[in-house]
Formats: C-alpha cells, sequence, structure tokens
C-alpha cells in the first residue's frame, strides 16, 4: 500500500521484514500470502521474492527518514492483522521493529488502527472479487 514511498533497496529489504513476520508465528495463512502478492506488485522491483529471504538479516538502518519507519511499521502490521489474529510472537517481531526506529506510542496506536482497518478491507476486497 505505502511502498511506493521507499526506495528499491528499502523495497527489497522491507520484504525479508515481511516473510520473517509471515513465517513468525509458524502458520502461513492464504491472506497473509494473498497481501504478499500484492505488496510485490504493487512494489514495481524487478526479481522474485522467496521465502529463502527469510533467514536474511534486515538491515534496519537502511530507514533512516520517519516516513520509510512509519512505512515499514505500517505494512508490517497490516501483515500481522491481515489473518484476523495478531500473534505474540508477531507482536514481539513488531515490538523489536518499534524499539529500532524509536517510534512512539502514539505511533502505534496509530498504526495498529490503521493496519486493522486495511486488513480487513483487503480480506473484504478479496472476498468481494473472488480473489
Amino acid at each position: 500500500m505505502f511502498l511506493h514511498l521507499l526506495t528499491e533497496d528499502q523495497k527489497r529489504n522491507f520484504f525479508a521484514l515481511a516473510i520473517r513476520m509471515i513465517l513468525t508465528d509458524g502458520v502461513i495463512k492464504p491472506e497473509e500470502i494473498a497481501y504478499l502478492n500484492q505488496l510485490i506488485e504493487d512494489s514495481g522491483i524487478p526479481g522474485e521474492v522467496s521465502l529463502a529471504q527469510s533467514v536474511e538479516t534486515p538491515d534496519l538502518s537502511i530507514y533512516q527518514t520517519r516516513a520509510s519507519r512509519l512505512v515499514v511499521a505500517t505494512e508490517l502490521m497490516i501483515i500481522a492483522q491481515v489473518d484476523e489474529r495478531l500473534h505474540d510472537l508477531e507482536s514481539a517481531l513488531f515490538n523489536v521493529i518499534k524499539s529500532e526506529f524509536h517510534l512512539k506510542e502514539t505511533d502505534i496506536s496509530e498504526i495498529r488502527a490503521l493496519a486493522v482497518d486495511c486488513a480487513r478491507l483487503f480480506r473484504e476486497g478479496c472476498t468481494i472479487i473472488g480473489a
């Protein structure tokens, strides 16, 4: 949704984080894969994204602006919420990101509210169009 605000390097790095978020609870849900595929399509970056990227150590220092950090945090929270359940392990991973990015609690509450809405709208859209 917001990846267009990132550089190509930031987008590629983001996908390692996204895949890690999807795998962290040990259950890969179709909704998570559908949202990831939509992000990949929207990103416009050439090449493929694979589950193997989850073993890469994402470089969080690549996100130096507040905007890029908020984009990453928001998209990761949408991924965590798209299956209608925020697992404890997903929350723990998000807390690491939150800490590294020095996000304020007001940012986090706004991100969570936005993510719940975005995830719900994505699921509803998929249902309507049969995707």
